[in-house]
Formats: structure tokens, sequence, C-alpha cells
């Protein structure tokens, strides 16, 4: 019980440091996904990729859907990219 209490302590006290180190992310794709954390120092840059991206291309989530070869926004986000590309769900 008292190892159970200090990794419990423990996990807190490590969510609690990432939270000052991290932020949330905000994705431009419309994908229902779930929540993802950026680097703080990182989030800035990355939206602003994400928007230049945006203004060049259009829509992210037709953009990406053309490049991969999908027909159809569902497929795209039900698609196991984790197994065929070895990333995680693709979120802009």
């Amino acid at each position: 019980m008292i190892a159970e209490t200090a990794q419990r302590q423990a996990e807190r006290q490590k969510a609690e440091a990432e939270e000052k180190t991290q932020v949330k992310y905000h994705p431009k794709s419309n994908a229902t996904l779930g929540n993802t954390l950026v680097p703080i120092n990182q989030a800035k840059p990355v939206a602003d990729a994400l928007q230049a991206l945006q203004d060049r291309h259009g829509d992210i989530d037709q953009y990406v859907m053309k490049k991969l070869g999908y027909r159809d926004k569902e497929v795209l986000n039900k698609a196991d990219l984790t197994r065929h590309w070895g990333v995680r769900p693709i979120r802009f």
C-alpha cells in the first residue's frame, strides 16, 4: 500500500511537471482525435507551419486525403496509420 501511494505520488508529480512544459495541441484537421500535448516552445512554430500549409493547399483534411490516396474522410479517420505508416494518427 505504501509503494502504491508512492507510485501514485510520483505519477502525479510527473504529470504536474509535464503541464509546465507542454500545452494542448490545436489541430487544423477536423478529425476527432484524443488529447495531444505539444512542447510549449514548439506550439507556435507548429501552429505557424500548419497555417502556412493550409494557406498553400487549402483544407488540410482534403490535402492529406489526396496525398495518401483516400477517397473518403471517414476512411482516413479510421485508417490504422500506426500499422501502415509507423506514425500516430495524423493531426493537422
